[in-house]
């Protein structure tokens, strides 16, 4: 559906949209978004917006929802990731939305969400 609604816009001269991923590659066509991800609008080549992207459970940014990202999910919970969750990361990791990534958002990742 993204993939359809990116050629859409891009089929025009005046506006696109670029797809970043969450190592800041440009990509061209993508399959799989994944959280950490930005979407530019630009306008006659000024770039007017960016969204990034956030998928709930997507914690890793790897456009899949997995053990890996539980792994990470508990890992930041005991405070044994090399570097704790932020920003779209850790919103992909608050499972129930309360605004704490904490043992409940990783029992609802091991028993499914």
């Amino acid at each position: 559906v993204i993939e359809q609604d990116l050629n859409i816009v891009n089929n025009s001269d005046d506006v696109y949209i670029k797809v970043i991923d969450k190592n800041n590659k440009v990509i061209s066509r993508a399959s799989n978004i994944g959280t950490g991800y930005k979407l530019q609008l630009f306008v006659d080549d000024d770039l007017c917006e960016t969204l990034e992207v956030v998928i709930l459970g997507d914690v890793n940014g790897d456009a899949l929802i997995n053990n890996a990202d539980f792994q990470e999910l508990y890992d930041n919970v005991n405070g044994t990731l090399e570097t704790p969750l932020a920003g779209a990361f850790k919103e992909a990791a608050d499972l129930n939305g309360d605004n704490y990534v904490d043992l409940c958002d990783a029992a609802m990742a091991l028993y499914g969400f």
